[in-house]
This record gives structure tokens, C-alpha cells and sequence, in this order.
């Protein structure tokens, strides 16, 4: 058997080059079905929440202080935070629930801390601790402070009043 190579002449090579091969129809194109790969993250997904433990952002973990020098509470203006229910606080000036406990709106605490440090400081007191419960939320300290900063020349001290 023998094979009888020819090569194409000119006029048939400008033929090919315009011939178009028709396209596949869209049924013979292999197509890759993701309804697995959305099953694998849907189920990646539960487990991760299901998984997760869930931080609570409303209490502080301190450590216990192992260097410092304690602040004279009677050279002080003394605000105590007392836990009032999971999410309330109570205000109180000085040592605790037998002092004067602040009432009112969150700007009527502030504008009364800001006038009791006012007083204090032209007394000649220049600095403020803020003694609140280990269970109280950043957010009440947080408030108390701001309104205290408010009041130049100041120093403001904290403390941690652990379960007794």
C-alpha cells in the first residue's frame, strides 16, 4: 500500500482559510455542576457557627495589679459604679449605695460629676477614682469617665472591686 503524499495548491489554501467550522451546540460542551461545591461551603458554614463560641464584649477581664502606688480615697472625689441588674448601673458619689446616688438621665450624671469635680478641684483636689464592680460593663465606666475628662487638670484613677 503505498500513500501518495500531494501538496495543497494556492487556490485551495485560500479556501480553507475561509472555511468556518460551525460551533458545538451548548449540550455537548462539558459543563462543571457546582451544586456540590455550594453544599461543601453552606455546610462549612453551620459547622463554624454551631462551633464558635460566642464572646461576651460586655465584661473586662483585668488582671490583678502587681505594681502601683495606692490613691488616698480622701484626697479624692470618689465615684463608685454599682451593678444594677444585667445591664443597669447605679452612680454614686463617693464610697458606695450609702453615699449620695446620682439620678436622672445619662447627661444629668454627667453634667453632676462635672460639677462635683468642678468644686473639688478649685478645693484643691485634683484627682477623681472611679471604683466600680468587676461585673460592671466597660460602657457605664467608659460614660463616667468621659464625663469626668471633661474637667481640665484632673487626674483620674480606677478601681476594680472584686466578689467579696
Amino acid at each position: 500500500m503505498a500513500f501518495d503524499l500531494q501538496l495543497p495548491n494556492e487556490a485551495t489554501r485560500e479556501e480553507d482559510d475561509l472555511t468556518v467550522l460551525p460551533r458545538r451546540p451548548m449540550e455537548e460542551v462539558g459543563e462543571m455542576d457546582i451544586t456540590p461545591m455550594i453544599d461543601i461551603t453552606f455546610l462549612l458554614l453551620i459547622f463554624f457557627i454551631v462551633a464558635a463560641k460566642m464572646a461576651d464584649s460586655g465584661l473586662a477581664s483585668l488582671p490583678e495589679a502587681r505594681h502601683g502606688v495606692g490613691v488616698p480615697s480622701q484626697d479624692c472625689v470618689v465615684l463608685t459604679i454599682a451593678l444594677d441588674g444585667p445591664q443597669g448601673a447605679r452612680i454614686y458619689l463617693g464610697q458606695g449605695s450609702a453615699e449620695v446616688e446620682l439620678t436622672g438621665g445619662e447627661e444629668q450624671q454627667a453634667l453632676a460629676i462635672e460639677r462635683e469635680i468642678e468644686a473639688a478641684r478649685n478645693a484643691g483636689r485634683h484627682d477623681v477614682l472611679i471604683r466600680a464592680d468587676a461585673a460592671v460593663m466597660r460602657r457605664h465606666v467608659s460614660r463616667i469617665d468621659t464625663a469626668a475628662a471633661r474637667v481640665d487638670g484632673i487626674s483620674i484613677y480606677y478601681a476594680v472591686l472584686g466578689k467579696e
